[in-house]
């Protein structure tokens, strides 16, 4: 029995091909001119899973005005295009432009998704702009990506920055998952506010979570050293807490748990200790301590 199998079409061959070259890596700018101008020379340069491809490539080796130009030169784009651009927009601190594309993205009645939500909430979080960042919230929660961590974390990071401390926390108490940027926007938000025995209490949790954490966050020690700089909180609970002129001694013994975790056996968290001395030699810098 003899079956009888359809070859692809011409163009169809054609995409695949330029597909393999996207995926073998485009290596300088003038590589990713080539490229673009063969999408051009076959009329694929509308085929938008090619042409995100570009833009991806486009954003990370070359200005922003490139790949925005061919953006706008795209008949119809998908969701797709449009989280591509506003990522890359926002990834060059280009954050009103990202945030006009973002506007145009619903106009065409796209609803955003978890690819979208984070990178609008750092462009409306590097730019104050919490009025639009409520309204996004509210499409958040319509849409369903209330829970999602990465959503989450860039509404915590955006009320933290605008200095709705309250909003932040409340979002933050509500997150199933909590990761590392969310913790330090909280304590970040909290040291900015003024509200500094919140950002010691926030920086203990921290420590108490049991997970890992602790490791990563050790090395952003100096939020400790902006609390001490502040000079804001007098008395015993701070004193006990940092030490007195941010001598290492007493500031290890502040932040580290009482009863470290097999410290000493895990290469990992020795690596750790090292990360605790030398951002408690920052703090002392930082404070002028001795």
């Amino acid at each position: 029995m003899t079956v009888l199998t359809s070859s692809p079409s011409p163009l169809l061959s054609k995409a695949l091909e330029m597909k393999k070259l996207f995926h073998q890596g485009i290596t300088s700018l003038n590589h990713l001119k080539h490229l673009h101008c063969h999408l051009l020379r076959l009329n694929l340069h509308q085929d938008n899973y090619l042409l995100n491809m570009l833009l991806k490539s486009a954003f990370n080796l070359t200005h922003p005005n490139y790949p925005t130009l061919i953006f706008t030169q795209t008949r119809q784009p998908n969701i797709f295009l449009y989280n591509t651009v506003i990522r890359g927009l926002v990834c060059h601190d280009h954050f009103d432009l990202s945030l006009h594309f973002f506007h145009a993205m619903r106009k065409e009645s796209f609803t955003p998704n978890s690819f979208t939500f984070p990178f609008v909430l750092k462009a409306c979080a590097r730019i104050l702009d919490s009025k639009l960042g409520v309204l996004v919230h509210g499409l958040v929660v319509k849409v369903g990506y209330e829970y999602d961590v990465f959503v989450n974390t860039g509404l915590v990071c955006l009320y933290a920055k605008c200095g709705f401390l309250d909003s932040a926390i409340k979002v933050f108490d509500q997150m199933p998952e909590k990761n590392v940027v969310s913790w330090t926007a909280m304590i970040s938000g909290s040291i900015g506010a003024g509200r500094l025995r919140e950002a010691v209490a926030m920086f203990r949790r921290l420590l108490g979570a049991g997970s890992a954490f602790e490791f990563e966050i050790l090395g952003g020690i100096t939020l400790l050293a902006r609390i001490r700089a502040f000079e804001m909180v007098k008395g015993s609970e701070l004193d006990d807490l940092i030490g007195v002129g941010f001598s290492l001694g007493p500031l290890i013994k502040a932040i580290l748990p009482s009863k470290p975790r097999s410290l000493n056996k895990d290469a990992r968290q020795r690596s750790s200790l090292s990360i605790v001395y030398n951002g408690a030699c920052c703090c002392a810098q930082t404070t002028g301590g001795s």
